[in-house]
C-alpha cells in the first residue's frame, strides 16, 4: 500500500541509519508502529464510535513518536512526525464504501 507513508519513512530511516540510530528506528518500527498498523487496519467499520477509536490510537502513537523523539534529535525536515498524519487519513478513508466503489487508492505523489 502506497499510502503508508509513515511506515515508509520509518524503514529508510533505518536503512540509512539515519544519526545512527538505525537500529532504534527497527525496533520502534517492530515494537510500537506495527502493533499501532495492525490495529488501525482492523477497525473496518465507519461509525463514529470506530473513527473516534482511531483518533484515539493516533493520540496514544503520537505519544510513543514523541517519547521516541525525545530531546528532539529527529529534525523536522526528516518528516518524521509529519508522516503520522499523511498515513493516518489513509487509514480514516480506507473503508469508505466510495473508495471501494471507485476503486481509489491513496498514492504518494511521485517526486520529479
Amino acid at each position: 500500500m502506497d499510502w503508508l507513508v509513515h511506515q515508509h519513512n520509518l524503514k529508510a530511516k533505518a536503512a540509512s541509519d539515519y544519526k545512527h540510530k538505525g537500529r532504534g528506528f527497527a525496533q520502534f518500527k517492530d515494537s510500537v508502529y506495527l502493533p499501532y498498523q495492525r490495529q488501525q487496519m482492523a477497525i473496518k467499520e465507519i461509525t463514529q464510535q470506530a473513527i473516534f477509536r482511531k483518533v484515539e490510537l493516533l493520540q496514544g502513537y503520537y505519544l510513543k513518536v514523541d517519547e521516541f523523539n525525545r530531546g528532539a534529535w529527529i529534525t523536522f525536515q526528516s518528516k518524521f512526525r509529519p508522516t503520522v498524519l499523511e498515513e493516518f487519513c489513509g487509514y480514516l478513508f480506507k473503508d469508505l464504501p466510495e473508495v471501494k466503489t471507485l476503486g481509489l487508492d491513496f498514492l504518494r505523489k511521485s517526486k520529479s
